[in-house]
């Protein structure tokens, strides 16, 4: 599996458990990934309405998924997972 689809996949899986959850929230319970990775994933999925990404209180960044996306995350991570490289 490709490093962008399993990360959209684990985010997926992190913000679907809660309505909206800090960026720190999502970057603690994917250890093995950089705040880069993460960012760069988020951002990703941002720009292509699979989430939402608000400033929240005192310059935090606050995401979730945006209404019935989580099945449309899983979806469009297995296509990038098929893509060739």
């Amino acid at each position: 599996m490709e490093r962008a689809s399993m990360l959209t996949e684990l985010i997926v899986a992190v913000t679907s458990q809660v309505r909206e959850c800090p960026m720190e929230d999502v970057q603690a319970a994917l250890p093995g990934c950089t705040w880069n990775q993460i960012l760069s994933e988020v951002d990703r999925m941002s720009r292509t309405g699979l989430l939402r990404l608000t400033k929240g209180e005192g310059g935090s960044y606050r995401i979730r998924l945006a209404e019935g996306q989580a099945q449309d995350c899983i979806l469009l991570a297995g296509d990038q997972q098929a893509r060739p490289s």
